[in-house]
């Protein structure tokens, strides 16, 4: 690293130039998959009438283990980076107790077990990954953290607005709520993600986008397996990723083979076809 990381607060150190702040770099890294993942059936599920009571409950479960394991992980970490991190966000950003209130709201008191029983494939390796990364390049967990909770501020509001109306809810998805200013704790983010790039050196910061473009393959390859996981009958179905990893291929060869064969690890209880 450059600098220290007491320096890296919310004040905007990083230059004025927007095309160099990491914030952008960060959102370019993965701009394609994330399209992708917006495009996918489950995305589109999420936000239509057919997403179900039954649904959500799926979905936060998953949701809880990935959470759960990301927000410790990143809590009780000795890293600096870390350390700084939730100390200047935590507060405003974890989502874990409001996933609790959202599984006992659905499931009662008896929640914690639903929770190993409903585990879909792809979270197993999420978190997996999550910890491995931890143990490895802590610092990465960041990357992570970025997709995870800048998904949640952009387009929580909306997913939680149609599923209680469609679903006739006063209340039951208290994940998606927010006690702050989101306006302000987008940009406070920004700031950091931008300093963060002040501080990495460069070969740091090329891990992190790469690590960037890995949470994307996990929450598409999460958003794949919730799409087949109430299709007990085994539906005909082939996972598309064809387009999407060609994407990848195109930016790095190598990178893509690597993907393509994480991609079939993630996906291949859900490649069923007669």
């Amino acid at each position: 690293m450059k600098k220290s990381v007491s320096e890296l607060s919310l004040t905007n150190i990083a230059t004025n130039d927007c095309n160099n702040k990491y914030s952008l770099m960060i959102k370019n890294a993965g701009w394609d998959i994330h399209t992708h993942i917006h495009r996918h059936e489950y995305a589109s599920k999420l936000l239509s009438r057919k997403f179900s009571v039954d649904d959500y409950g799926m979905y936060i479960i998953q949701l809880f283990h990935i959470y759960d394991t990301m927000e410790v992980l990143i809590s009780e970490s000795t890293n600096s980076l870390l350390m700084k991190f939730w100390k200047l966000f935590g507060e405003r950003l974890k989502r874990t107790d409001l996933l609790i209130n959202d599984l006992e709201y659905y499931y009662g008191s008896n929640w914690r077990s639903k929770l190993n029983e409903n585990k879909l494939y792809a979270t197993d390796y999420y978190t997996s990954r999550l910890i491995k990364v931890y143990n490895k390049n802590p610092y990465l967990l960041l990357a992570h953290a970025y997709i995870r909770y800048f998904g949640d501020l952009n387009g929580g509001r909306i997913i939680r607005k149609r599923f209680l109306k469609n679903n006739n809810l006063a209340e039951g998805m208290y994940f998606y709520t927010f006690s702050t200013d989101l306006k302000l704790l987008k940009k406070d983010y920004r700031l950091f993600l931008d300093n963060l790039g002040w501080l990495l050196s460069d070969r740091e910061k090329k891990l992190f986008l790469e690590e960037v473009k890995e949470g994307y393959l996990l929450n598409y390859s999460l958003f794949t397996d919730l799409f087949m996981s109430h299709k007990n009958d085994k539906t005909k179905y082939k996972c598309k990723v064809s387009s999407l990893l060609n994407v990848v291929q195109a930016n790095s060869p190598i990178f893509g083979m690597v993907i393509f064969v994480l991609v079939c690890c993630f996906t291949y209880p859900l490649f069923y076809v007669e």
